[in-house]
Parts: structure tokens; C-alpha cells; sequence
């Protein structure tokens, strides 16, 4: 029998309830230097969860309070103002919609104007409020109980939400310009699943497929055809002779391979780390960016890509990425799991770590501030206002010894064995092991 709990849906719905409690958590550290502001993050929060469960939503104003509008197809918005009257010191929190964390909703038509509840059940002070609950730092629940709103909306209005304009997956057009993903704002944009990017600088999609001798197909304008052999024909690195490297941050970005200056064809295959997280870090790069570096994140799950270098790729990377004068290392992983498109774990993939003090992740409450959490421009103003103490830089697997590089078999927990299915393999396989224990239910 399948496990519900490992649908996509029901992995989606737990990973944004670990975000949404990871918020509530930041909220609550920046409310004791600046309210306004706690307020505002918590709104952002919502903000992002509405855009994950596929609607379109913005971050907006009432009366001087932020607030997460969700968009309908009408052009109204339903409106949704966290802590709109909150003691985040109160202990315990009283009940009731007079408490002090209350939530208000309503709705702005298209002209910007709040709207009256039409049936007048709206708060008797407050005549454009549809709803007020008190959720504090709840944030899920508070989340959750727009679905209320909605419902009246829709009976009183006819209102739908929009859906699929802040859908966070850019799909690869084939032969499109790596340029055409930019790496900035940091850590810049990625398309989703598996692509190659070939000597002319263009992306094309790359897909599983176990009757291929290298276990994976490109599709590009000639046709689709078997990974290695693509790679044949520019004379390329074979996959066999290729290292697993980890990219989280802008190297996943194909405008920033670019801009790296890497020898192309580049591959890049779509995959998923667990226990791993991408996290800010304290100081800043020479264009001004505040990267990102690796960390132990118990339960957290995060998208990245695998990206299959040859020696000619790392050596470039080396460089960019300053590892000769201590500002990341190359590291073997042991800790965390990383899972490829196609299923297949990783053992040991390489990664760049960061080392020195700028590039050790930034902590605040206590913990590293994810990328997943907030994105550059929201961590950077919070950081602003909450203090930030430097983390731990733990390497996180095998540093590799300076000035050398790990060869494709320092990957594999062991040499994988022959195939023995009727396809000859061109490219060894990463093994497939069997779950965890803790993935087991």
C-alpha cells in the first residue's frame, strides 16, 4: 500500500507548515526591537504560502497596517491583515476575537475601496472587516480560516481566486538563452527538472530514461537522443567521467554559468536534498551579493540541481567560488541525503561549503535564515532590524584536500556492480539503496 504521507501533496503541505512555524518564530524574535515590522513579516508569510498553494497574492497596505491580498478573477481582492492589535508578550494569550493577536479579513474591490460585508455581519466598529479571529502567531491557522472568507466571498460575490500567475516553477522553453535566466537578484533564476546547456550558450531539457545507455535522454533540435552520446558529439566529458556537485545557490542559475565562465556543454540534473537547506550568509561577495551557504536542516526539504563537471568545470569553480583563499570548501557530504530526478541517491556528492567568516551562515533566533524562508531583499531588511550572530561554518562531510579534486567513484558509497539488464551501460549509476528508516512508515 502506498503511503499518504509521501504524496506530493501531503510532502507539500507538511514542508509549509515547518516554513509557516519557522516564520511565526522570526516574527516573534523581530517583535521585540520593532512591531511594525514583526507585522509585516508576518503578512510577508502569508504572502508566500498563498503563492505556494498556487493563487496569485501581493503584499499590501491598510490604514498603515502590511497586509496579503489574494487576487480573484474579478479584479477584487480578499484581504488579510495579521496582528492587527497584538502583545506578543502576553502570557498566555486570551482567547477570543479580542485578543491580542487578531487577524482581520476583508475584501478590496477593483477601484481599491474596502467593501462592506453585504449581509452586515461584518465587525460592528469595523463595517468593512468580513472577519476577525484571534490566531497570534498561529500562522496556519490564520492562513487556513481565509478559506471562510472565501466561502462568503463567493456567496455574496461570485469570487474565485486567481491561480497561476506567481507559479514559482519557470518551465524550460527548449533552445532557450541561458542568458535569459538572470542571475540577480541572488541567487537568480533556475528552471525546473533536468537541462544541459550546449556550446552556444543554449538550454536544453534533459529527461530519465532507462533504455538510454547513460539512464538519461536530451531533447533538442535534433531530436531526442541519449545523454552521453549529445556529449559525444561535442566531444564532451562522457557522464561516467563527470563528478556530482551540489548546486543550491546562483551556480543552479544557467545566466550565472555563464557568467562563471565555465567550459561548456554544462549538465544539469534536477534534484532533491533532505535534511540540507540553502542558508544566508554573513558577509557579502565582491558585486555586492549576499550569498548563500549549505547546512544541516533536520526534515527540511529543498529543490537543487546536480551539476556534472569535469575537471575543466571545477577548476573554473575553484576560482569563482575562492576556494584557495578559504572562502568555501569542496566537500564530500555526509550529512543529509540527496535524491536525483530519477530516484537515485547520492551517497557522497561534492559541494562548496562555506569556510570563512563571511561565509558561514547568519543566524537569527537562534537559527540559520533560510533561503527557502525569505528571499534576499526581505532577509536583508529584516537583518536590518533584528540582531544576527555568526553560525557554526561546519563543513559538513570530507573537506578535500587543497588543490586536488574528487573523482566520480569518491561519490558512491561503493563500485557499483555490472548491470545486468539486456541495455549496456555507457556511464556508471549512482546507487540505489534503500530508504532510510526514518523514511519508512
Amino acid at each position: 500500500m502506498s503511503d499518504p504521507f509521501d504524496h506530493p501533496r501531503a510532502r507539500g503541505a507538511t514542508m509549509q507548515h515547518a516554513h509557516l512555524e519557522r516564520m511565526a518564530e522570526l516574527v516573534r524574535a523581530t517583535a521585540e526591537h520593532d512591531l511594525a515590522e514583526a507585522q509585516r513579516l508576518a503578512a510577508v508569510a502569508v504572502v508566500q504560502a498563498v503563492r505556494a498553494d498556487g493563487a496569485t497574492a501581493e503584499l499590501g497596505d491598510r490604514d498603515g497596517l502590511a497586509t496579503a491580498e489574494v487576487r480573484g478573477t474579478d479584479g477584487r481582492w480578499l484581504v488579510i491583515a495579521p496582528l492587527v492589535s497584538w502583545d506578543p508578550n502576553a502570557e498566555p494569550p486570551s482567547e477570543g476575537p479580542d485578543g491580542p493577536g487578531v487577524w482581520e479579513y476583508g475584501v478590496r474591490d477593483v477601484d481599491g475601496t474596502l467593501l462592506f460585508r453585504p449581509d452586515g455581519d461584518g465587525a460592528p466598529e469595523r463595517p468593512a472587516t468580513w472577519h476577525r479571529a484571534d490566531h497570534g502567531l498561529a500562522l496556519a491557522v490564520g492562513l487556513h480560516e481565509r478559506g471562510l472568507v472565501q466561502d462568503l466571498m463567493e456567496s455574496h460575490l461570485g469570487w474565485t481566486p486567481a491561480v497561476g500567475e506567481h507559479d514559482p516553477v519557470r518551465r524550460l522553453v527548449p533552445g532557450e538563452p541561458a542568458a535569459s535566466y538572470a542571475p540577480s537578484p541572488y541567487p537568480g533564476e533556475r528552471p525546473a527538472g533536468s537541462f544541459v546547456i550546449d556550446t552556444d550558450g543554449l538550454c536544453w531539457p534533459v529527461r530519465p530514461d532507462d533504455s538510454q545507455p547513460s539512464g538519461w535522454c536530451v531533447e533538442d533540435d535534433a531530436g531526442a537522443r541519449c545523454l552521453d552520446a549529445w556529449l559525444a558529439e561535442r566531444e564532451a566529458t562522457p557522464l561516467s567521467e563527470r563528478v556530482p556537485l551540489l548546486g543550491y545557490g546562483s551556480n543552479a542559475c544557467p545566466g550565472k554559468v555563464l557568467r562563471n565562465g565555465t567550459p561548456l556543454p554544462a549538465v544539469h540534473l534536477a534534484a532533491t536534498m533532505t535534511d540540507l537547506a540553502s542558508a544566508w550568509c554573513t558577509g557579502e561577495t565582491r558585486a555586492g551579493h549576499t550569498p548563500v551557504t549549505l547546512v544541516a536542516a533536520p526534515g527540511h526539504v529543498e529543490e537543487a540541481v546536480m551539476m556534472m563537471v569535469d575537471g575543466a568545470e571545477l577548476h573554473e569553480l575553484d576560482r569563482v567560488e575562492g576556494r584557495s583563499v578559504g572562502r568555501y570548501h569542496l566537500v564530500l557530504l555526509e550529512e543529509g541525503r540527496v535524491v536525483m530526478e530519477n530516484g537515485e541517491h547520492v551517497p557522497h556528492p561534492a559541494a562548496y561549503v562555506g569556510a570563512s567568516g563571511f561565509r558561514v551562515p547568519v543566524l537569527m533566533a537562534g537559527r540559520p535564515l533560510l533561503r527557502a524562508d525569505l528571499d534576499l531583499a526581505q532577509s536583508t531588511l529584516l537583518r536590518a532590524v533584528v540582531p544576527t550572530v555568526e553560525g557554526d561554518g561546519a563543513p559538513l562531510g570530507r573537506v578535500v584536500p587543497a588543490s586536488t579534486h574528487p573523482k566520480p567513484a569518491d561519490c558512491v558509497a561503493d563500485p557499483v556492480s555490472p548491470p545486468t539488464d539486456a541495455v549496456p551501460r555507457t556511464a556508471w549509476r549512482f546507487s540505489r539503496t534503500a530508504p532510510d528508516p526514518g523514511e519508512q512508515r
